[in-house]
């Protein structure tokens, strides 16, 4: 039988298949799955790339990356008992007296040019000896022979030395005593090394994604010639990871632009709601009574004034610091205080000459009450020092939140600063746009951080000589776990997002590679170019062209409100002779931009209609359904020999708007053709029961709410849960409750649909594909766990 933990790692995918619930994130996923063939090519340019330097490293760092400074001349005896680490009393008699505990009489045979008449099978290293070679700890870094070029050469009565000879023979046998020369951290434990293909693709990897390449670097120079090793390495980060490695985001970035029609609607539609907000601001601004206070808040001076006390107050608040004396921060409170009594009067006077009404349209007049109230609320709890309060400064912690809120004044500069004011409109819209982005983001670090746990789950514990501690009681929760870890889920979550976004990546692959093998650099290596490579310049590629849209957006605001202003000013020409009164001059606005809003809901819905509908076959189509997750089936409007419909432009089923349908969404007609399974056709029904019951839209919740609480269960599962606990039996029950029922949502539609011949089959669909895998895995891994008597499968759960 397989090993059936690693089956059951396959269930976190599970969340995946959330996915097809959002439409915009569907869209996402479609864009990434056309820019593969693309990014197929870029991968094997990569991976050339990659080889290349890889075969470079190994010709030049061969064999030199693993030389330390040694006590002694030679490797000595380990003592009669074997322990590790060696006593200091040992070691103590072996410095005083090497040639006595002398290991093997015979060349070191370090460097190829000294190993005349030698091969690996006749070099008297071939055969591992029970010794060790002492290290010089306080050094710490590789070195190389004084009679080779090299950076770092060892202090005078050391020796640079290889537990290997100049074959590859390892010198001990005692695995510790391998280890011991580079398992420190300065030396990445031993795994930046260029002695093998392989070992050479992980540290270019590393290095590629400018990840400690510093490091590696002085690594080569320290080891061989210092301008080898620099050249090497620059070389490497210009043309492997400046320009070959920034291939994937001009790939994404091509396949955004190729489906911008798309997404300008969806901007074009937020930006006329943003109008909406702007123009009917405007249009109540405009037949305000024109009182002396209304002429005074709405005059520019009177803006210029309140803009120099802003400026005013984030220089004062920037001045704030600790220690500080008692006399500046007394000066400093007088000051905010000052400032505090500018800004409430600016608002009572807002208050007076606007009205309540016409001041709470202005969201930047909401904002500055809402940050005066947070100051007199402070006043009150805490006053000034001038005014005989005896607080402490350490007394005002509590109360340093509502401090915060003053910066945010600055922002108040948008009001008459239309650069910045349409830049932060910009940003709004661009942030509403990219939602979908994040959801999909918070999926895919949520799926790799139960795949973490999966796999290196409560493995990277490590003992004080940083080696992996013993699977016991008294060993293994004495062992020091790192700050970046996959033991429990919020750590888990922290360490994956921490590794997308490049930081220090590498330090928690080599605690992985400690704790577990080699093999551990597989899920880092997936983890880096997924979520790093292509999931971080998906979103580079999205926030460009969303900004590039929404700044689109506000210039044609801008141009829209020069014209709303000409329209204003000639129909004021008309008020003496037929005065209309203001609640019908904002209905007619809001009229407007009503038509506008409208009609450009028409024309998506006209086009989305159009998508949907199968018009191969223009007889009379009728059905009621409602919106699924990821069904096969449609809603479709009534069609009579519908000769307008054909008559439609084609283009019209790739315009805007059409770019976010489900792909897998086929008509009913289509998903009725031929037999499903062979069994069931068109009129049969089992198959018609089949798909009223999948399309369903609360089937559809129902196996949205399995997907929900199927991953909060995968968050809660660890390893060294006692299988006899309750808990533990309560997760196991439910895994194979949530098993028969995907495994029953995908039998049911299989039924509808067809299982694979079928136009608009199951299979045909990729996100059916993801859905078969893990019911397909998830009912493998209960088929062991029910059958096994003996129970041995499941102590690998």
């Amino acid at each position: 039988m397989p090993n059936i933990s690693e089956l059951r790692a396959i269930r976190v995918l599970r969340p995946l298949r959330s996915m097809s619930a959002f439409p915009g994130m569907r869209r996402l996923v479609a864009a990434l799955l056309n820019s593969l063939p693309a990014l197929r090519n870029v991968v094997g340019l990569q991976m050339f790339v990659f080889v290349v330097f890889g075969i470079l490293g190994v010709q030049l760092f061969g064999g030199r990356m693993s030389r330390v400074c040694r006590l002694t001349e030679f490797p000595v005896r380990l003592p009669v008992d074997a322990t590790w680490p060696v006593p200091n009393d040992y070691l103590e008699q072996v410095l005083a007296n090497a040639s006595a505990f002398r290991c093997l009489d015979a060349p070191l045979l370090d460097y190829t040019d000294s190993t005349p008449g030698y091969s690996k099978e006749t070099s008297p290293w071939r055969i591992p000896q029970d010794c060790f070679w002492p290290v010089h700890y306080s050094d710490g870094l590789l070195c190389a022979d004084p009679y080779h070029a090299g950076g770092h050469h060892c202090p005078a009565g050391d020796t640079c030395g290889s537990n290997y000879d100049a074959f590859g023979n390892p010198r001990f046998v005692n695995e510790r005593a391998m280890q011991d020369a580079l398992h420190t951290e300065r030396l990445n434990w031993g795994y930046t090394t260029y002695d093998n293909i392989g070992r050479a693709l992980l540290t270019i990897f590393q290095s590629v994604t400018e990840e400690g390449w510093t490091l590696v670097m002085y690594m080569t120079m320290d080891a061989s010639h210092p301008i080898v090793g620099a050249c090497f390495a620059v070389s490497l980060i210009i043309f492997a990871s400046y320009f070959v490695m920034n291939l994937t985001i001009a790939v994404i970035s091509d396949e955004f632009q190729s489906d911008k029609p798309g997404r300008r609607a969806t901007m074009s539609r937020m930006s006329l709601t943003w109008s909406a907000r702007r123009l009917t601001a405007d249009a109540g601004a405009q037949f305000e009574p024109r009182s002396p206070l209304y002429r005074l808040v709405t005059h520019k001076y009177f803006s210029e004034v309140i803009t120099v006390a802003i400026l005013a107050n984030t220089v004062v608040l920037s001045l704030d610091h600790y220690p500080m004396s008692h006399s500046m921060d007394a000066n400093l409170e007088l000051a905010h205080f000052v400032l505090l009594c500018v800004f409430v009067v600016e608002m009572l006077l807002k208050l007076a000459g606007l009205g309540f009404r016409q001041y709470l349209r202005d969201k930047f007049n909401v904002f500055d009450a809402v940050i005066v109230l947070a100051d007199l609320i402070e006043a009150a709890i805490i006053p000034p020092l001038f005014l005989g309060s005896s607080h402490k400064t350490s007394q005002t912690g509590s109360i340093s939140l509502f401090r915060a809120f003053r910066l945010f004044r600055v922002f108040e500069l948008a009001r008459n600063w239309k650069s910045l004011r349409n830049l932060l409109q910009m940003i709004a819209q661009t942030v509403a746009s990219i939602g979908n982005f994040g959801v999909l983001l918070f999926l895919f670090v949520y799926v790799f951080a139960l795949m973490g746990m999966q796999f290196f789950g409560n493995t990277m514990r490590f003992d004080k000589f940083g080696c992996p501690t013993p699977h016991n009681v008294d060993e293994f929760w004495n062992g020091t776990v790192p700050r970046s870890n996959f033991d429990t889920l919020p750590w888990a979550i922290a360490t994956v997002f921490q590794i997308i976004t490049g930081d220090s990546w590498s330090t928690v692959l080599y605690e992985a590679m400690r704790g577990n093998d080699m093999a551990a650099s597989l899920y880092f290596i997936v983890l880096v170019i997924l979520g790093d490579s292509i999931l971080m310049n998906l979103f580079l590629a999205l926030l460009l062209d969303s900004f590039e849209a929404a700044a689109e957006g506000v210039l044609s605001d801008d141009d829209q409100k020069k014209t709303s202003t000409l329209t204003k000013s000639l129909s004021m020409r008309t008020v003496k002779v037929s005065p209309v009164s203001t609640k019908r001059r904002l209905s007619g606005t809001h009229d407007i931009l009503a038509r506008s809003l409208k009609s450009n809901t028409r024309r998506q819905s006209l086009l989305e209609d159009r998508a949907l509908c199968d018009i191969q076959d223009p007889v009379e189509i009728s059905s009621t359904c409602g919106g699924t997750r990821n069904s096969d089936h449609i809603c479709e409007p009534n069609v009579r020999h519908s000769k307008k419909l054909l008559d439609l432009p084609q283009q019209a089923l790739n315009g805007p708007g059409t770019n976010h349908l489900k792909p897998a969404k086929l008509s009913k007609l289509q998903a009725f053709s031929g037999k499903s399974l062979y069994l069931f056709g068109p009129t049969s029904k089992i198959r018609r029961w089949a798909s009223q019951l999948s399309t369903h839209p609360t089937f559809e919740s129902v196996m949205f709410a399995f997907i929900a609480a199927s991953s909060i269960v995968l968050a809660l599962e660890n390893p060294l849960h006692d299988p006899d606990s309750l808990l533990a039996i309560v997760l196991l029950t439910l895994d194979k409750v949530f098993a028969v029922v995907f495994l029953l949502e995908m039998a049911i539609k299989v039924v509808s649909l067809g299982f694979v011949m079928n136009d608009g089959a199951y299979l045909r669909s990729p996100w059916h594909v993801i859905d078969a895998f893990v019911a397909i895995s998830s009912t493998v891994v209960l088929f062991a766990q029910v059958s096994t008597a003996n129970g041995s499968i499941k102590a690998l759960l």
